[in-house]
């Protein structure tokens, strides 16, 4: 879930990060919770103004629909994927998707 990063705010605590290599090259800075080892978000260094948070995270998430999918192509066989929700087999080149064009 993309968000601003100026729309984050932690309520109480400190988060621990990790960093790690895509196959693409992209870094990635990973939070997570120091007591539960729960991630919270991911932030890539191409992206530094988002943020992806981690829906399961919040306290309420039935109001959230995915419109697409990344990574299809390591997909659970169990993974049901909406007919109306954007697919793609990897992350695409052209990256307007993720702006709504």
């Amino acid at each position: 879930m993309r968000i601003p990063a100026e729309s984050f705010s932690l309520t109480k605590g400190t988060l621990k990060t990790f960093r790690r290599v895509a196959d693409s090259g992209q870094v990635f800075t990973n939070s997570f919770c120091p007591d539960c080892g729960t991630r919270i978000h991911h932030q890539a260094d191409r992206s530094p103004g988002q943020i992806s948070l981690k829906p399961g995270t919040l306290d309420n998430s039935s109001w959230l629909r995915p419109s697409h999918h990344v990574f299809l192509r390591s997909a659970q066989t169990w993974v049901v994927i909406p007919d109306d929700a954007l697919r793609f087999e990897t992350v695409p080149e052209n990256r307007a998707w993720l702006r709504g064009e």
